[in-house]
């Protein structure tokens, strides 16, 4: 497609004591205009490397905002996945990505538990706090068709019309009957 990421200013110490053993990973890289903390660690590489699967304990951390990744990763399987992510605000990741935001959505907070496969990706739960409102539910993303096919039950709460139109960057309110 033409797409190219660069990964620039690479400070990265990685712990490999044996083959059999974890690999540990702690430092930093320069990606656009952020710098990307990353620690953690994969428990079993060499089974990873081998098509099996290993365990997974990973936090990235950038302008403010921070995603965790834990559970069982197995790419020639499903891997069973916990993400998190949160921080006090967006506004500084995205102007790190070069993607700024029309307004701010303050604090946010996000869990979801995933099993991911090449045929899908299955949202057992999912639970977002974003702009003063809630998001709840679960869904799956079908991914060995011509196109993804996702579906959904999400509940969303406390959240009105107003803040959406807010966050899209319009400057006046909702209004009607």
């Amino acid at each position: 497609s033409g797409l190219r990421h660069t990964v620039e200013a690479v400070n990265l110490t990685l712990g490999l004591p044996s083959l059999a053993g974890p690999l540990e990973i702690d430092g930093s890289v320069g990606y656009r205009d952020l710098t990307v903390e990353l620690a953690g660690a994969l428990s079993s590489s060499l089974a990873l490397g081998n098509g099996g699967s290993s365990g997974v304990d990973l936090t990235i951390s950038a302008a403010g905002a921070q995603l965790t990744v834990e559970g069982d990763l197995a790419p020639a399987a499903t891997s069973s996945l916990r993400i998190g992510a949160r921080g006090e605000g967006l506004t500084d990741l995205f102007a790190g990505l070069q993607m700024p935001l029309a307004r701010d959505p303050g604090p946010y907070n996000l869990a979801s538990d995933l099993s991911v496969s090449a045929q899908s990706v299955d949202i057992a739960t999912l639970t977002l706090q974003l702009a003063g409102g809630e998001m709840r539910g679960q869904g799956t993303i079908r991914l060995d068709g011509p196109a993804p096919q996702i579906s959904a039950d999400l509940i969303l709460s406390d959240l009105g019309l107003s803040q959406v139109l807010i966050l899209a960057g319009r400057e006046e309110r909702a209004r009607g009957t």
